[in-house]
């Protein structure tokens, strides 16, 4: 007996789905940011590949929309940098 498996890329993700799952990416690198304090652009580059890179290996999202979503929000450093400052000098 043969048994073929086809590859798991032909998965698709909804519109929907893709928002609600970027909104929850969001609020992990926040929160994860907010927890480590301080941190360069490389490590907050880090931090956001990872949890991209969580999604992407559960198939909530896919290869090219894991690309894009990292790259979209490694470019908000500087805001989410600003936003934790003003938040936590007080």
């Amino acid at each position: 007996m043969q048994i073929l498996i086809q590859p798991q890329e032909d998965y698709t993700v909804k519109p929907e789905e893709i928002k609600a799952h970027l909104d929850e990416i969001r609020n992990k690198i926040a929160a994860q940011v907010a927890e480590a304090g301080d941190l360069t652009q490389e490590e907050y580059d880090d931090v956001v590949k990872a949890v991209v890179g969580e999604y992407e290996a559960a198939k909530k999202i896919t290869l090219d929309e894991a690309r894009e979503i990292e790259a979209n929000l490694q470019g908000g450093f500087e805001a989410i940098k600003a936003m934790i400052h003003k938040h936590t000098a007080k």
